[in-house]
Formats: C-alpha cells, structure tokens, sequence
C-alpha cells in the first residue's frame, strides 16, 4: 500500500478544505426522494396551527407580595379580643372586624378625651399666637416654646385619633369598643406584638407559584371560570425554578378564592406554534426535525419544541405552514435512508 506524504506546511491548508467542504455539505438542504422510499411505509399527519396553547397544570397559592399588608396599631394593650370576622376572609372598608374589652379600654377612652382636650387648648393658643409672631408682636423664644408644645400635643393626639378613628361602637359602660377595617381586603391576625391586625388590600391578592427555567414563559393563568396574566417572574432562580406571580385575583370577575388556597392552575402561552406527533420528531446536527412533504420529496426541517400536550409536541418552526403534511411513520428509517445516501 503506498502512502502519499504531505508536506508539512501543507497540512493547515487540507485541514482547511476538509473543515470548509464540510460544512458546505452540512449547509445544503436535507432531502430524500419519496419514489427512493418504497420499501418502507410511509405514513403522514397535517400539521395544524394555534396562536396559543395550553401547558401542564401547575401547583399555585393565594398568597401577596411581601409587606403588601396594612397593619393596625395595638394602641389599646392587654384587652380581651374577639374576633367579629376570621382571619382570612374579604372584609368590606368599615366593616367591624374586632371587639375589645376590659378596664384598658376604659383607660383608652379617658386617655383619649383628656388628650384630645388638651390638644384643643394647645391648639388654640398656637392659632392665637401665629398672627401675633407674623406681625412681630411677641418674642421669638415664646413663639418656638408655643410651637413646640403644639407639635408635641399633636403628635401625641394624632397616635390615639388614628386609632379612634377605627372605633365603630363604644358601650355605654366605656369597657367595649368595636374596631373596623380601614380598608377592603383580607382581614390577617396580627405579626408583631405592636400590631391588632393586618388588611391586605383586595388589589394586592395574587396567585404565586414556580416555573421550571424553559425558553419560554405563560402569559396567562386559569382555573375554573377565573383567568389571570403574569404579573412577574422572579430573575433568580431556585433548583432549576422561578417564582411567578399573577395579577390581582379579587378584581377579576369568577375569581373566588379563599387565603392561602392552593390551586391547581392551567398556564396559557400566546405563541404561534404547530401542533405534530411526538412520533415525527427526529434528531440531526443536535437539533429537533420532521420531515415534511414538499410534492414527491421529504425535507428535514427545524423544529423547536415548547410544550408536550399528550402525545403530541406543539412547536415553533420558520418552515412548517398550517396544513403541511409531515411522516409520522417510518420517521427513522428514512433518516437512516438518508444518512446512507448523503455518506454523514
């Protein structure tokens, strides 16, 4: 056997050639004459098209972004509280939500009048004083301690009026107040020891859930007669998964849910795909394919699969049309045919 010896410094450029040959081979078009096929049975699916499409079912809790809640102040201490509503529920804006009883809330009430008197004088002789330093007619020392003890008062006041504001009903005894909601939402029990209870305002209720990392995301989420978008998807990721959350649930009609329910939700993905068998998917260069059926020829075109639904995949494609007819039997053996014709 003879052995032809290639110059050295001819060796870059054969590896050039054969690296350049190669991939004008691979860049040419994948295709095989269906007349060269008859011993083989071929069978074909249409392909059909949706310009959105369904995924798995998903798990999802009622939940809210953190810090989305209203917290009311614990101003009266020690009291004896019974709630008028469960924690949990939607509560109307000046529903009464909580009762609170005992010899504190009497000392509230008094605090309460005695302050709010005390603020009415402070108040005055602020008002009464203000003229008289515009026009120079008192010492700007008196007009700061005036000042001072006014802003003071008001503070002071301000704390328990807020809290008095929240007051529906006092009995007759000053030993039982009835205490609303400042705000619709879902009425929550207290997290601190400074808090009564918390409102989350019906516009902040959402589905939360997670998301494997994929190429695409949902744009929308159901279940039952209820329908919300994505509202975010968390940048970081987790064990291969993303936080998402919806838009507000309460303020979309024939969602009813309850706090902290879990869900089972159907994601909605509004991309135009085509929906093929799983059978017709065949694998070349590392890249899903299908052979369609171009007249008497099969071409091995590009697929890229978003979603399985059953037995089927829908996927994105620049070269399959609605309708195109693509095999779905014999799918390997043709690319074996194929492999043994084109020498790859």
């Amino acid at each position: 056997m003879n052995v032809i010896s290639v110059p050295q410094w001819l060796s870059p450029l054969f590896a050039f050639l054969a690296f350049s040959l190669h991939h004008v081979v691979a860049a040419q078009p994948v295709e095989v004459a269906v007349n060269d096929l008859a011993a083989l049975t071929l069978n074909y699916t249409e392909v059909s098209s949706a310009n959105a499409f369904t995924g798995h079912e998903l798990s999802a809790q009622v939940s809210a972004y953190a810090n989305s809640a209203l917290p009311v102040s614990k101003v009266v201490e020690n009291a004896a509280m019974l709630y008028l509503q469960q924690p949990g529920t939607l509560v109307e804006a000046g529903q009464a939500v909580l009762q609170l009883e005992g010899s504190e809330v009497h000392h509230f009430l008094t605090e309460y009048a005695t302050r709010k008197a005390h603020f009415a004088l402070v108040k005055k002789r602020y008002d009464d004083n203000k003229a008289l330093f515009e026009k120079k007619a008192i010492a700007a020392s008196l007009w700061q301690d005036i000042s001072l003890s006014y802003q003071t008062a008001l503070l002071e006041f301000e704390h328990l009026d807020h809290f008095y504001e929240r007051i529906s009903h006092v009995r007759d005894d000053h030993l039982m107040i009835t205490v609303t909601s400042p705000i619709t939402g879902i009425l929550l029990a207290a997290e601190t020891d400074t808090e009564l209870f918390r409102v989350i305002d019906k516009q902040q209720v959402r589905l939360r859930g997670y998301l494997t990392d994929q190429k695409i995301q949902p744009d929308a989420f159901r279940f039952g007669d209820c329908q919300v978008k994505l509202a975010r998807l968390e940048t970081t990721s987790q064990n291969f998964s993303r936080m998402w959350w919806s838009t507000p649930l309460l303020t979309e009609a024939g969602c009813s849910v309850l706090w902290h329910q879990q869900l089972s939700v159907v994601p909605i993905y509004n991309q135009a795909v085509y929906r093929i068998p799983q059978s017709s998917i065949v694998r070349h260069n590392s890249q899903q394919h299908v052979w369609m059926k171009v007249t008497a020829m099969l071409h091995l075109v590009p697929v890229t699969i978003v979603a399985k639904d059953g037995g089927s995949f829908w996927v994105h494609s620049d070269a399959l049309t609605n309708n195109a007819q693509v095999l779905t039997q014999s799918v390997s053996a043709v690319y074996g045919h194929y492999l043994g014709l084109g020498g790859e």
